[in-house]
C-alpha cells in the first residue's frame, strides 16, 4: 500500500480532481440554497405558518 508523504506536492491530476470535486460540491450547495429560498417564496407567498397549513389549505379548497 503507498503512502503519502506530507511534503507531497499537489500535480495537475490532483487539480483536475479537486476542481472536479469542487464544482460537483459547489453546485450541491447552490441547489440546496435556491431549494430553501423556494420554500421560503412558497411559505411568505401563501402566508401560512409552515407548509402543513399550506398543504391543509389546499386540500380544504379543493374538497366539495
Amino acid at each position: 500500500m503507498p503512502t503519502q508523504l506530507p511534503h507531497r506536492v499537489l500535480n495537475a491530476e490532483d487539480r483536475e480532481v479537486y476542481t472536479a470535486w469542487l464544482q460537483k460540491t459547489l453546485a450541491a450547495y447552490g441547489a440546496l440554497v435556491l431549494l430553501g429560498i423556494g420554500l421560503v417564496a412558497i411559505q411568505e407567498m401563501t402566508q401560512s405558518e409552515n407548509i402543513a397549513m399550506y398543504m391543509a389549505d389546499a386540500i380544504s379548497l379543493a374538497a366539495p
